[in-house]
Protein backbone atom coordinates (compact mmCIF):
# COMPACT_ATOMS: atom_id res chain seq x y z
CA UNK A 1 0.00 0.00 0.00
CA UNK A 2 1.19 3.48 -0.69
CA UNK A 3 2.23 5.67 1.68
CA UNK A 4 0.21 8.83 0.55
CA UNK A 5 -2.69 8.71 3.35
CA UNK A 6 -4.58 11.15 4.44
CA UNK A 7 -3.97 9.68 8.14
CA UNK A 8 -0.23 9.48 8.00
CA UNK A 9 1.72 12.91 9.37
CA UNK A 10 4.12 13.61 6.55
CA UNK A 11 7.45 14.45 7.85
CA UNK A 12 8.28 16.70 4.85
CA UNK A 13 10.74 19.89 4.70
CA UNK A 14 9.09 23.36 3.78
CA UNK A 15 12.04 24.78 2.48
CA UNK A 16 12.60 21.54 0.19
CA UNK A 17 12.74 22.30 -3.66
CA UNK A 18 9.53 20.62 -5.22
CA UNK A 19 10.05 18.04 -7.79
CA UNK A 20 8.27 17.18 -11.06
CA UNK A 21 5.52 15.65 -9.52
CA UNK A 22 4.62 18.85 -7.73
CA UNK A 23 4.79 20.29 -10.83
CA UNK A 24 2.12 17.80 -12.54
CA UNK A 25 -0.30 17.86 -9.54
CA UNK A 26 -0.27 21.49 -9.48
CA UNK A 27 -1.00 21.53 -13.24
CA UNK A 28 -4.14 18.74 -12.48
CA UNK A 29 -5.45 20.82 -9.32
CA UNK A 30 -5.64 23.52 -11.38
CA UNK A 31 -7.52 22.54 -14.62
CA UNK A 32 -9.88 20.84 -11.98
CA UNK A 33 -10.51 23.66 -10.38
CA UNK A 34 -10.57 25.91 -13.51
CA UNK A 35 -13.45 23.80 -15.41
CA UNK A 36 -15.34 23.97 -12.12
CA UNK A 37 -15.09 28.07 -12.00
CA UNK A 38 -15.86 28.08 -15.23
CA UNK A 39 -18.57 25.70 -14.63
CA UNK A 40 -20.07 27.63 -12.04
CA UNK A 41 -20.46 30.78 -13.45
CA UNK A 42 -21.81 29.34 -16.30
CA UNK A 43 -24.37 27.45 -14.50
CA UNK A 44 -25.41 30.81 -12.30
CA UNK A 45 -24.60 33.47 -14.98
CA UNK A 46 -24.57 31.74 -18.33
CA UNK A 47 -26.80 32.06 -21.01
CA UNK A 48 -30.74 31.92 -20.05
CA UNK A 49 -32.45 28.72 -20.59
CA UNK A 50 -33.69 27.42 -24.26
CA UNK A 51 -37.39 26.92 -24.19
CA UNK A 52 -38.97 25.06 -26.60
CA UNK A 53 -35.62 25.88 -29.05
CA UNK A 54 -32.57 23.94 -29.83
CA UNK A 55 -29.30 23.13 -28.77
CA UNK A 56 -26.20 23.64 -30.52
CA UNK A 57 -25.49 19.75 -31.60
CA UNK A 58 -21.51 21.12 -33.12
CA UNK A 59 -18.60 19.32 -31.69
CA UNK A 60 -17.04 22.40 -30.40
CA UNK A 61 -20.07 23.20 -27.79
CA UNK A 62 -19.74 19.45 -26.15
CA UNK A 63 -16.66 19.95 -23.71
CA UNK A 64 -18.68 23.19 -22.54
CA UNK A 65 -22.20 20.83 -22.20
CA UNK A 66 -19.93 17.77 -20.30
CA UNK A 67 -18.71 20.58 -17.99
CA UNK A 68 -21.88 21.96 -17.23
CA UNK A 69 -23.54 18.45 -17.10
CA UNK A 70 -21.07 17.51 -14.67
CA UNK A 71 -21.09 20.21 -12.35
CA UNK A 72 -24.64 19.57 -11.76
CA UNK A 73 -23.81 16.06 -10.80
CA UNK A 74 -21.13 16.95 -8.19
CA UNK A 75 -23.36 19.70 -6.15
CA UNK A 76 -26.20 17.39 -6.31
CA UNK A 77 -23.68 14.57 -4.67
CA UNK A 78 -22.35 17.18 -2.22
CA UNK A 79 -25.74 17.94 -0.73
CA UNK A 80 -26.53 14.29 -0.82
CA UNK A 81 -23.58 13.63 1.52
CA UNK A 82 -24.42 16.05 3.38
CA UNK A 83 -27.66 14.74 3.92
CA UNK A 84 -26.54 10.86 3.98
CA UNK A 85 -23.97 11.96 7.48
CA UNK A 86 -26.90 13.65 9.08
CA UNK A 87 -30.03 11.59 8.52
CA UNK A 88 -28.18 8.24 8.24
CA UNK A 89 -26.02 8.89 11.55
CA UNK A 90 -29.45 9.92 13.43
CA UNK A 91 -31.08 7.08 12.37
CA UNK A 92 -28.20 4.49 13.49
CA UNK A 93 -27.50 6.25 16.88
CA UNK A 94 -31.72 7.48 17.58
CA UNK A 95 -34.32 4.45 18.20
CA UNK A 96 -36.61 7.03 17.63
CA UNK A 97 -35.40 8.77 14.54
CA UNK A 98 -34.64 5.49 13.48
CA UNK A 99 -38.63 4.54 13.59
CA UNK A 100 -39.26 7.43 11.59
CA UNK A 101 -36.62 8.48 9.39
CA UNK A 102 -35.75 4.51 7.89
CA UNK A 103 -39.48 3.94 6.90
CA UNK A 104 -39.87 7.57 5.65
CA UNK A 105 -36.34 7.20 3.49
CA UNK A 106 -38.40 3.57 2.24
CA UNK A 107 -41.44 5.73 0.92
CA UNK A 108 -39.22 8.21 -0.45
CA UNK A 109 -37.39 6.32 -2.57
CA UNK A 110 -40.39 4.65 -3.76
CA UNK A 111 -40.91 7.67 -5.44
CA UNK A 112 -40.34 7.94 -9.26
CA UNK A 113 -38.14 10.71 -9.83
CA UNK A 114 -40.27 12.01 -12.51
CA UNK A 115 -43.00 12.48 -9.78
CA UNK A 116 -40.10 14.72 -8.02
CA UNK A 117 -39.69 16.68 -11.03
CA UNK A 118 -42.87 17.34 -11.75
CA UNK A 119 -44.07 18.86 -8.71
CA UNK A 120 -40.29 20.77 -8.33
CA UNK A 121 -40.77 21.85 -12.05
CA UNK A 122 -44.17 23.43 -11.53
CA UNK A 123 -43.41 24.97 -8.09
CA UNK A 124 -39.48 26.35 -8.86
CA UNK A 125 -41.00 28.38 -12.17
CA UNK A 126 -43.60 30.06 -10.25
CA UNK A 127 -41.29 31.01 -7.27
CA UNK A 128 -37.95 32.25 -9.06
CA UNK A 129 -40.66 33.50 -12.45
CA UNK A 130 -39.22 31.08 -14.85
CA UNK A 131 -35.97 32.16 -14.31
CA UNK A 132 -32.36 30.03 -15.25
CA UNK A 133 -31.55 29.38 -11.89
CA UNK A 134 -35.44 27.82 -10.39
CA UNK A 135 -34.60 25.71 -13.51
CA UNK A 136 -31.09 25.01 -12.59
CA UNK A 137 -32.39 23.72 -8.77
CA UNK A 138 -35.04 21.78 -10.39
CA UNK A 139 -32.21 19.52 -12.34
CA UNK A 140 -30.11 19.63 -9.52
CA UNK A 141 -32.75 18.23 -6.85
CA UNK A 142 -34.10 15.84 -9.29
CA UNK A 143 -30.37 14.28 -9.95
CA UNK A 144 -30.28 14.23 -6.07
CA UNK A 145 -33.29 12.92 -5.50
CA UNK A 146 -31.59 9.86 -7.60
CA UNK A 147 -28.75 9.37 -5.37
CA UNK A 148 -29.80 10.50 -1.49
CA UNK A 149 -31.68 7.45 -0.77
CA UNK A 150 -29.44 4.46 -1.56
CA UNK A 151 -26.43 6.49 0.21
CA UNK A 152 -28.27 7.27 3.47
CA UNK A 153 -29.25 3.40 3.65
CA UNK A 154 -25.99 2.28 3.15
CA UNK A 155 -24.41 4.49 5.65
CA UNK A 156 -27.24 3.76 7.95
CA UNK A 157 -26.03 0.00 7.44
CA UNK A 158 -22.93 0.85 7.77
CA UNK A 159 -23.14 2.65 11.70
CA UNK A 160 -25.77 -0.51 13.15
CA UNK A 161 -22.53 -2.83 11.77
CA UNK A 162 -19.93 -0.97 13.20
CA UNK A 163 -18.12 -3.53 15.69
CA UNK A 164 -18.37 -3.59 19.41
CA UNK A 165 -14.10 -3.64 19.45
CA UNK A 166 -14.24 -0.09 17.74
CA UNK A 167 -16.99 1.41 19.74
CA UNK A 168 -14.99 0.37 23.08
CA UNK A 169 -11.77 2.36 21.39
CA UNK A 170 -13.98 5.46 20.55
CA UNK A 171 -14.69 4.80 24.56
CA UNK A 172 -11.30 4.32 25.76
CA UNK A 173 -9.71 7.18 23.93
CA UNK A 174 -12.82 9.40 25.02
CA UNK A 175 -13.96 10.65 21.49
CA UNK A 176 -16.41 13.32 21.60
CA UNK A 177 -19.19 12.48 19.12
CA UNK A 178 -17.68 14.69 16.73
CA UNK A 179 -14.54 13.03 16.56
CA UNK A 180 -16.02 10.08 16.57
CA UNK A 181 -17.82 10.53 13.59
CA UNK A 182 -14.89 11.92 11.96
CA UNK A 183 -12.18 9.22 13.26
CA UNK A 184 -14.78 6.43 13.51
CA UNK A 185 -18.01 6.25 11.66
CA UNK A 186 -16.81 8.00 8.45
CA UNK A 187 -13.55 5.59 7.86
CA UNK A 188 -15.27 2.66 8.67
CA UNK A 189 -18.62 2.83 7.00
CA UNK A 190 -16.94 5.20 3.73
CA UNK A 191 -15.42 2.07 1.44
CA UNK A 192 -19.55 0.48 1.20
CA UNK A 193 -20.37 4.56 0.63
CA UNK A 194 -17.91 4.98 -1.92
CA UNK A 195 -19.15 2.27 -4.08
CA UNK A 196 -22.99 3.23 -3.68
CA UNK A 197 -21.86 7.01 -4.32
CA UNK A 198 -20.70 5.38 -7.89
CA UNK A 199 -23.77 3.66 -8.69
CA UNK A 200 -25.74 6.75 -7.77
CA UNK A 201 -23.33 8.42 -10.01
CA UNK A 202 -24.67 6.28 -12.42
CA UNK A 203 -28.66 6.67 -11.47
CA UNK A 204 -27.93 10.61 -11.63
CA UNK A 205 -26.25 10.32 -15.41
CA UNK A 206 -29.85 7.98 -16.14
CA UNK A 207 -32.01 11.15 -15.68
CA UNK A 208 -29.54 13.64 -17.19
CA UNK A 209 -31.39 13.82 -20.10
CA UNK A 210 -34.64 14.40 -17.82
CA UNK A 211 -33.62 16.67 -16.21
CA UNK A 212 -32.02 18.73 -18.62
CA UNK A 213 -34.66 18.71 -20.77
CA UNK A 214 -37.13 19.39 -18.36
CA UNK A 215 -41.59 18.94 -18.73
CA UNK A 216 -43.11 21.79 -17.25
CA UNK A 217 -46.78 21.21 -16.73
CA UNK A 218 -49.08 23.24 -19.16
CA UNK A 219 -46.02 24.16 -21.25
CA UNK A 220 -46.02 21.91 -24.38
CA UNK A 221 -42.33 22.30 -25.01
CA UNK A 222 -39.84 21.38 -22.78
CA UNK A 223 -37.15 24.02 -20.87
CA UNK A 224 -33.56 22.70 -22.33
CA UNK A 225 -30.49 23.34 -19.81
CA UNK A 226 -27.69 22.80 -21.87
CA UNK A 227 -25.65 20.48 -20.95
CA UNK A 228 -25.28 16.47 -22.22
CA UNK A 229 -28.34 15.60 -21.57
CA UNK A 230 -30.10 18.11 -23.24
CA UNK A 231 -27.49 17.43 -26.28
CA UNK A 232 -28.30 13.83 -26.23
CA UNK A 233 -32.13 14.92 -26.29
CA UNK A 234 -31.80 17.26 -29.28
CA UNK A 235 -29.36 14.78 -31.45
CA UNK A 236 -32.62 12.54 -30.74
CA UNK A 237 -34.78 14.27 -31.76
CA UNK A 238 -32.74 15.17 -34.84
CA UNK A 239 -32.37 11.57 -35.19
CA UNK A 240 -28.23 12.60 -35.65
CA UNK A 241 -26.28 9.85 -35.27
CA UNK A 242 -22.95 11.40 -35.54
CA UNK A 243 -23.67 13.73 -32.83
CA UNK A 244 -24.77 10.63 -30.54
CA UNK A 245 -21.56 8.82 -30.89
CA UNK A 246 -19.61 12.40 -29.71
CA UNK A 247 -21.85 12.29 -26.57
CA UNK A 248 -21.29 8.68 -26.16
CA UNK A 249 -17.55 9.54 -26.63
CA UNK A 250 -17.59 12.61 -24.08
CA UNK A 251 -19.48 10.55 -21.31
CA UNK A 252 -16.72 7.95 -21.41
CA UNK A 253 -14.02 10.48 -21.06
CA UNK A 254 -16.01 12.19 -17.95
CA UNK A 255 -16.77 9.16 -16.18
CA UNK A 256 -12.97 7.94 -16.99
CA UNK A 257 -11.56 11.01 -15.44
CA UNK A 258 -14.17 11.55 -12.08
CA UNK A 259 -13.25 7.32 -11.89
CA UNK A 260 -9.23 7.84 -11.76
CA UNK A 261 -8.99 11.39 -10.49
CA UNK A 262 -11.56 10.67 -7.59
CA UNK A 263 -12.83 7.32 -7.15
CA UNK A 264 -9.71 5.16 -7.36
CA UNK A 265 -7.45 7.16 -5.06
CA UNK A 266 -10.71 7.58 -2.80
CA UNK A 267 -10.98 3.99 -2.22
CA UNK A 268 -6.87 3.77 -2.30
CA UNK A 269 -7.06 5.54 0.95
CA UNK A 270 -10.10 4.49 2.54
CA UNK A 271 -8.71 0.82 2.32
CA UNK A 272 -6.34 1.32 3.97
CA UNK A 273 -8.74 0.63 7.43
CA UNK A 274 -9.23 -2.96 6.09
CA UNK A 275 -6.18 -5.16 7.01
CA UNK A 276 -7.65 -7.94 4.81
CA UNK A 277 -7.39 -6.22 1.60
CA UNK A 278 -5.09 -7.75 -0.46
CA UNK A 279 -2.59 -4.77 -1.18
CA UNK A 280 -2.69 -4.75 -5.49
CA UNK A 281 -6.60 -4.10 -4.90
CA UNK A 282 -6.05 -1.00 -3.95
CA UNK A 283 -3.62 0.37 -6.73
CA UNK A 284 -4.45 4.19 -7.90
CA UNK A 285 -1.68 5.95 -10.32
CA UNK A 286 -3.08 8.91 -8.59
CA UNK A 287 -2.09 8.54 -5.00
CA UNK A 288 1.93 6.84 -6.49
CA UNK A 289 2.03 10.25 -7.79
CA UNK A 290 0.89 12.27 -5.09
CA UNK A 291 3.39 9.75 -2.83
CA UNK A 292 6.36 10.57 -5.14
CA UNK A 293 5.90 14.67 -4.36
CA UNK A 294 7.47 16.73 -2.06
CA UNK A 295 5.71 20.29 -1.32
CA UNK A 296 1.85 18.17 -2.29
CA UNK A 297 2.47 15.75 0.38
CA UNK A 298 3.37 18.76 3.27
CA UNK A 299 -0.08 20.62 2.22
CA UNK A 300 -1.77 17.59 2.71
CA UNK A 301 -0.09 17.15 6.51
CA UNK A 302 -0.87 20.89 7.26
CA UNK A 303 -4.57 20.23 5.87
CA UNK A 304 -4.98 17.46 7.99
CA UNK A 305 -3.69 18.80 11.27
CA UNK A 306 -5.81 21.69 10.71
CA UNK A 307 -8.89 19.49 10.29
CA UNK A 308 -7.52 17.49 13.56
CA UNK A 309 -7.29 20.80 15.42
CA UNK A 310 -10.97 21.73 14.30
CA UNK A 311 -12.21 18.82 15.32
CA UNK A 312 -10.50 19.24 19.05
CA UNK A 313 -11.83 22.48 19.01
CA UNK A 314 -15.39 21.74 18.06
CA UNK A 315 -14.95 18.76 20.82
CA UNK A 316 -13.86 21.28 23.29
CA UNK A 317 -16.75 23.32 22.61
CA UNK A 318 -19.47 20.61 22.67
CA UNK A 319 -18.70 19.96 26.10
CA UNK A 320 -20.06 23.04 27.55
CA UNK A 321 -23.38 22.52 24.61
CA UNK A 322 -26.04 20.71 26.25
CA UNK A 323 -26.21 17.39 23.53
CA UNK A 324 -29.47 15.70 25.48
CA UNK A 325 -32.41 16.58 27.54
CA UNK A 326 -32.10 17.24 30.84
CA UNK A 327 -34.20 14.41 31.64
CA UNK A 328 -35.61 11.23 29.99
CA UNK A 329 -38.75 12.38 30.90
CA UNK A 330 -38.50 15.64 28.93
CA UNK A 331 -37.09 13.61 25.99
CA UNK A 332 -39.54 11.33 25.88
CA UNK A 333 -42.43 13.86 25.71
CA UNK A 334 -40.31 15.82 23.28
CA UNK A 335 -39.84 13.09 21.34
CA UNK A 336 -43.76 11.89 21.32
CA UNK A 337 -44.42 15.89 19.97
CA UNK A 338 -42.76 15.49 17.19
CA UNK A 339 -43.64 12.32 16.43
CA UNK A 340 -47.39 13.18 16.78
CA UNK A 341 -47.19 16.20 14.78
CA UNK A 342 -45.58 14.92 12.09
CA UNK A 343 -47.82 11.33 11.96
CA UNK A 344 -51.09 14.36 11.68
CA UNK A 345 -49.29 16.39 9.61
CA UNK A 346 -48.92 13.48 7.11
CA UNK A 347 -52.59 12.32 7.89
CA UNK A 348 -53.76 15.47 6.89
CA UNK A 349 -51.83 16.33 3.41
CA UNK A 350 -52.90 12.13 2.56
CA UNK A 351 -56.74 12.55 3.06
CA UNK A 352 -56.56 16.13 1.37
CA UNK A 353 -54.70 14.75 -1.66
CA UNK A 354 -57.21 11.42 -1.66
CA UNK A 355 -60.01 13.89 -1.85
CA UNK A 356 -58.72 16.03 -4.18
CA UNK A 357 -57.66 13.49 -6.84
CA UNK A 358 -60.95 11.42 -6.00
CA UNK A 359 -63.28 14.74 -7.47
CA UNK A 360 -61.47 13.98 -10.55
CA UNK A 361 -60.23 10.54 -11.19
CA UNK A 362 -63.15 8.11 -11.70
CA UNK A 363 -63.11 4.62 -10.52
CA UNK A 364 -62.70 2.89 -14.07
CA UNK A 365 -59.47 5.28 -14.02
CA UNK A 366 -57.66 3.89 -11.04
CA UNK A 367 -58.43 0.43 -11.92
CA UNK A 368 -56.44 1.09 -14.91
CA UNK A 369 -53.66 2.32 -13.48
CA UNK A 370 -53.65 -0.37 -11.33
CA UNK A 371 -53.27 -3.02 -13.91
CA UNK A 372 -50.90 -0.86 -15.74
CA UNK A 373 -48.56 -1.21 -12.65
CA UNK A 374 -49.16 -4.97 -12.62
CA UNK A 375 -47.63 -5.07 -15.68
CA UNK A 376 -44.66 -2.97 -14.88
CA UNK A 377 -44.89 -5.47 -11.66
CA UNK A 378 -43.93 -8.80 -14.00
CA UNK A 379 -41.27 -7.39 -16.31
CA UNK A 380 -39.70 -6.23 -12.54
CA UNK A 381 -39.87 -9.37 -11.22
CA UNK A 382 -38.91 -11.61 -14.02
CA UNK A 383 -35.97 -9.61 -15.49
CA UNK A 384 -35.02 -9.26 -11.63
CA UNK A 385 -34.78 -13.21 -11.30
CA UNK A 386 -32.84 -13.16 -14.57
CA UNK A 387 -30.49 -11.01 -13.79
CA UNK A 388 -29.93 -13.43 -10.04
CA UNK A 389 -29.78 -16.33 -12.01
CA UNK A 390 -26.84 -14.63 -14.24
CA UNK A 391 -25.03 -12.66 -11.87
CA UNK A 392 -24.76 -14.38 -8.17
CA UNK A 393 -22.65 -17.62 -10.61
CA UNK A 394 -20.79 -14.65 -11.80
CA UNK A 395 -20.34 -12.31 -8.79
CA UNK A 396 -18.87 -15.44 -6.78
CA UNK A 397 -16.33 -16.54 -9.64
CA UNK A 398 -14.81 -13.09 -9.10
CA UNK A 399 -15.30 -13.19 -5.54
CA UNK A 400 -13.14 -16.51 -4.76
CA UNK A 401 -10.42 -15.04 -7.52
CA UNK A 402 -8.43 -12.01 -6.11
CA UNK A 403 -6.38 -11.54 -9.04
CA UNK A 404 -9.48 -11.66 -11.31
CA UNK A 405 -11.21 -9.22 -8.98
CA UNK A 406 -8.36 -7.09 -9.36
CA UNK A 407 -8.52 -6.43 -13.26
CA UNK A 408 -12.25 -7.32 -13.55
CA UNK A 409 -13.62 -4.67 -10.85
CA UNK A 410 -12.34 -1.35 -12.60
CA UNK A 411 -14.25 -2.44 -15.68
CA UNK A 412 -17.35 -3.54 -13.35
CA UNK A 413 -16.91 0.01 -11.53
CA UNK A 414 -16.69 1.52 -14.85
CA UNK A 415 -20.12 0.10 -16.61
CA UNK A 416 -22.21 0.80 -13.51
CA UNK A 417 -21.26 4.57 -14.08
CA UNK A 418 -22.09 4.43 -17.86
CA UNK A 419 -26.18 5.51 -18.04
CA UNK A 420 -27.75 2.71 -19.74
CA UNK A 421 -30.12 5.04 -21.56
CA UNK A 422 -27.86 6.60 -23.78
CA UNK A 423 -27.53 3.82 -25.61
CA UNK A 424 -31.64 3.84 -25.74
CA UNK A 425 -31.43 5.59 -29.02
CA UNK A 426 -29.61 2.89 -30.78
CA UNK A 427 -31.49 0.42 -28.87
CA UNK A 428 -34.85 2.08 -30.37
CA UNK A 429 -33.52 1.99 -34.05
CA UNK A 430 -32.91 -1.55 -33.61
CA UNK A 431 -36.82 -1.89 -32.69
CA UNK A 432 -38.21 -0.41 -35.23
CA UNK A 433 -35.57 -1.85 -38.22
CA UNK A 434 -36.68 -5.60 -36.90
CA UNK A 435 -40.11 -4.62 -35.89
CA UNK A 436 -39.57 -6.08 -32.53
CA UNK A 437 -42.61 -5.73 -29.44
CA UNK A 438 -41.34 -3.46 -27.37
CA UNK A 439 -43.40 -4.69 -24.63
CA UNK A 440 -40.67 -7.07 -24.23
CA UNK A 441 -37.97 -5.78 -25.37
CA UNK A 442 -38.21 -2.78 -23.31
CA UNK A 443 -37.87 -4.96 -20.19
CA UNK A 444 -34.13 -5.46 -20.44
CA UNK A 445 -34.02 -1.92 -20.58
CA UNK A 446 -35.13 -1.55 -17.31
CA UNK A 447 -32.37 -3.48 -15.45
CA UNK A 448 -29.48 -2.36 -17.58
CA UNK A 449 -28.05 0.11 -14.57
CA UNK A 450 -29.62 -1.54 -11.71
CA UNK A 451 -28.26 -4.61 -12.16
CA UNK A 452 -24.81 -4.01 -11.18
CA UNK A 453 -26.16 -3.83 -6.75
CA UNK A 454 -26.86 -7.66 -7.39
CA UNK A 455 -23.39 -7.64 -8.77
CA UNK A 456 -21.77 -5.50 -6.52
CA UNK A 457 -22.94 -7.04 -3.04
CA UNK A 458 -22.36 -10.60 -4.28
CA UNK A 459 -18.38 -9.77 -4.88
CA UNK A 460 -17.98 -7.95 -1.29
CA UNK A 461 -20.33 -10.30 0.20
CA UNK A 462 -17.57 -13.55 -1.17
CA UNK A 463 -14.80 -11.03 -0.53
CA UNK A 464 -16.09 -10.78 3.02
CA UNK A 465 -16.12 -14.75 3.57
CA UNK A 466 -13.39 -15.52 5.94
CA UNK A 467 -10.55 -17.63 4.18
CA UNK A 468 -9.62 -19.97 6.99
CA UNK A 469 -13.15 -21.40 6.37
CA UNK A 470 -12.95 -21.64 2.71
CA UNK A 471 -10.18 -23.36 3.11
CA UNK A 472 -11.75 -25.64 5.26
CA UNK A 473 -14.44 -26.22 3.19
CA UNK A 474 -12.61 -26.79 0.21
CA UNK A 475 -10.52 -29.31 2.08
CA UNK A 476 -13.12 -31.51 3.11
CA UNK A 477 -14.32 -31.83 -0.36
CA UNK A 478 -17.62 -30.00 -0.06
CA UNK A 479 -18.31 -29.41 -4.13
CA UNK A 480 -21.34 -29.00 -6.24
CA UNK A 481 -24.82 -28.42 -5.28
CA UNK A 482 -23.62 -29.26 -1.35
CA UNK A 483 -21.32 -26.35 -1.78
CA UNK A 484 -23.46 -23.95 -2.93
CA UNK A 485 -26.55 -25.00 -0.48
CA UNK A 486 -24.37 -25.35 2.85
CA UNK A 487 -21.59 -22.51 2.22
CA UNK A 488 -21.72 -19.71 -0.57
CA UNK A 489 -25.66 -18.98 -0.22
CA UNK A 490 -25.80 -18.54 3.47
CA UNK A 491 -22.17 -16.11 3.21
CA UNK A 492 -23.90 -14.10 0.28
CA UNK A 493 -27.79 -14.38 1.25
CA UNK A 494 -28.35 -10.96 3.57
CA UNK A 495 -25.94 -9.27 0.80
CA UNK A 496 -28.02 -10.22 -2.08
CA UNK A 497 -30.89 -9.74 -0.66
CA UNK A 498 -29.91 -6.29 0.08
CA UNK A 499 -28.39 -5.63 -3.75
CA UNK A 500 -31.84 -7.38 -5.33
CA UNK A 501 -33.82 -5.00 -3.42
CA UNK A 502 -32.14 -2.00 -4.56
CA UNK A 503 -31.95 -3.49 -8.02
CA UNK A 504 -35.90 -4.02 -7.71
CA UNK A 505 -36.37 -0.16 -6.81
CA UNK A 506 -33.92 1.38 -9.36
CA UNK A 507 -35.91 -0.72 -11.87
CA UNK A 508 -39.19 0.74 -11.08
CA UNK A 509 -37.85 4.32 -11.37
CA UNK A 510 -36.08 3.44 -14.76
CA UNK A 511 -39.89 2.19 -16.68
CA UNK A 512 -40.81 5.74 -16.63
CA UNK A 513 -37.97 6.13 -19.40
CA UNK A 514 -37.70 2.45 -20.61
CA UNK A 515 -41.29 2.16 -21.30
CA UNK A 516 -41.10 5.07 -23.68
CA UNK A 517 -38.64 4.66 -26.33
CA UNK A 518 -38.54 7.65 -28.89
CA UNK A 519 -36.11 8.02 -32.01
CA UNK A 520 -36.46 11.09 -34.00
CA UNK A 521 -40.22 11.61 -34.39
CA UNK A 522 -41.59 7.84 -33.95
CA UNK A 523 -42.30 6.93 -30.27
CA UNK A 524 -43.29 3.34 -29.13
CA UNK A 525 -44.91 3.06 -25.69
CA UNK A 526 -44.98 -0.44 -23.94
CA UNK A 527 -48.16 -0.98 -21.66
CA UNK A 528 -46.88 -0.40 -18.31
CA UNK A 529 -47.53 2.43 -15.03
CA UNK A 530 -43.77 3.76 -15.99
CA UNK A 531 -44.89 4.82 -19.87
CA UNK A 532 -48.29 6.33 -18.11
CA UNK A 533 -46.53 8.20 -15.83
CA UNK A 534 -44.26 9.61 -18.72
CA UNK A 535 -47.05 10.31 -20.95
CA UNK A 536 -49.58 11.99 -18.10
CA UNK A 537 -46.62 14.79 -17.55
CA UNK A 538 -45.51 15.09 -21.04
CA UNK A 539 -49.57 15.95 -21.56
CA UNK A 540 -49.89 18.18 -18.49
CA UNK A 541 -52.47 15.83 -16.29
CA UNK A 542 -51.08 16.78 -13.18
CA UNK A 543 -53.98 14.78 -11.52
CA UNK A 544 -54.11 11.57 -13.39
CA UNK A 545 -49.95 11.81 -12.78
CA UNK A 546 -49.53 12.51 -8.97
CA UNK A 547 -52.25 9.20 -9.05
CA UNK A 548 -50.33 7.19 -11.09
CA UNK A 549 -46.80 8.26 -9.09
CA UNK A 550 -48.92 7.24 -6.03
CA UNK A 551 -49.87 4.02 -7.26
CA UNK A 552 -46.26 3.55 -8.11
CA UNK A 553 -45.35 4.33 -4.25
CA UNK A 554 -47.66 1.92 -3.46
CA UNK A 555 -46.59 -0.51 -5.23
CA UNK A 556 -43.26 -0.64 -4.36
CA UNK A 557 -43.51 0.00 -0.44
CA UNK A 558 -46.40 -2.96 -0.36
CA UNK A 559 -43.64 -5.02 -1.87
CA UNK A 560 -41.21 -4.24 0.35
CA UNK A 561 -42.98 -4.15 3.27
CA UNK A 562 -45.06 -7.73 2.95
CA UNK A 563 -42.05 -9.40 0.80
CA UNK A 564 -38.37 -7.57 1.24
CA UNK A 565 -37.96 -6.90 4.57
CA UNK A 566 -39.37 -10.05 5.73
CA UNK A 567 -37.08 -11.84 3.49
CA UNK A 568 -33.95 -9.63 4.61
CA UNK A 569 -34.66 -10.16 8.48
CA UNK A 570 -35.50 -14.14 7.94
CA UNK A 571 -32.00 -14.16 6.13
CA UNK A 572 -30.37 -12.01 8.35
CA UNK A 573 -31.27 -14.23 11.62
CA UNK A 574 -30.93 -17.75 9.70
CA UNK A 575 -27.72 -17.01 8.20
CA UNK A 576 -25.99 -14.25 9.87
CA UNK A 577 -22.87 -15.34 11.66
Amino acid sequence: MSDFEYKTRVEADPVMLPNIWDLIAFVLTVVVFFFLGQAMQDVAFGSEVIDNGRIDLSLSMLPTYAMLSVFRMFVALFFSLLVTFIFGTLAARSAAAERFIIPLVDVLQSIPILGYLTIAATVLEKVFHGGKLGFEMVAIFMIFTSQVWNMILSFYQSLIMLPADMRELASVMQLRRIQKFWRIDVPYAMPDLLMNMMVSLSAGWFYIMESEAIVVSGRSGRILLPGLGSYMWQANLQENYTALLWALLAMFVVILCYDQLMFRPLLHIVRGYQSNDDDHLNRSWIVNLLSRTRWTKWGVSRLHDLFSECLAYFARYSRVVPMSFSSDRQQLVVSLMVRWSLLLSFTVLTVYAVWSIAQIVTVEALLRILMLGFFTFLRVFILLLVCVLIWVPVGVWIGFRPTVAARVMPVIQFLAAFPPNMLYPFLMWIILTYGLNVNIWCAPLMVLGTQWYILFNVISAVQAIDKELAYVIKHLGVTGVQRWRCFILPSIAPHLVSGAMAAAGGAWNASIVAEVLTWGGDTRVAYGLGAYIHETAVRGELNLHILAVLVMCFYVVVINRVFWHPLYRYVERRFAS
